[in-house]
């Protein structure tokens, strides 16, 4: 599954890095800024990783819940054509009669 990232996301990164360009580049950087701001970056990366996990979990779920529901009709089926077979089942002497009357003989 190719990753995607939001369009919020990537504003953030590219304002995280602009803002870590800026304070590196000022004689009077403030490391607990830099931090804060990595701190943050983090954070949200995190948040999206895990959306998307719950993303793909959920999609997960619903495939394996339509898979649930196909193979119930199937089974449904199944048990309603045996059934109709255990109904329609011929005893020996029965099924020479029918041959009789396809085949003529």
């Amino acid at each position: 599954m190719e990753r995607e990232i939001k369009k919020s996301t990537r504003l953030l990164i590219g304002l995280h890095r602009e803002l870590i360009f800026r304070q590196t580049s000022v004689n009077d950087a403030e490391p607990e800024a830099v931090k804060l701001a990595d701190q943050l970056l983090r954070t949200v990366i995190e948040y999206e990783r895990v959306q998307a996990h719950i993303q793909q979990q959920q999609a997960e779920l619903g495939h394996a819940e339509r898979k649930l529901r196909i193979a119930e009709q199937k089974a449904a089926q199944t048990k309603g054509s045996g059934a109709a077979q255990a109904a329609n089942r011929l005893t020996p002497k029965e099924r020479e009669e029918r041959i009789k009357e396809i085949y003529g003989r």
